[in-house]
């Protein structure tokens, strides 16, 4: 996200939320953004095929995961 983009705070609450779980669950956040905003949007069309919260969780990790093993040269 733009850092001169002004982010709503109940939509900031969620972020900062987000970002705790990630960081619980051993990703490194801090170094990019990027990674909240991916997490975030591929938790939500996950489990708009009706995965709960978790098995969302863990098909993102996995596939942020697998994107970044990619990418490693």
């Amino acid at each position: 996200m733009p850092e001169n983009q002004l982010i709503h705070p109940r939509e900031r609450v969620e972020w900062e939320r987000l970002e705790e779980e990630l960081i619980a669950h051993g990703w490194q956040v801090t170094a990019s953004q990027m990674w909240v905003v991916e997490a975030r949007r591929g938790t939500e069309a996950e489990m708009s095929t009706g995965r709960t919260r978790q098995e969302a969780y863990d098909r993102v990790f996995e596939l942020l995961r697998m994107s970044e093993a990619a990418h490693l040269p």
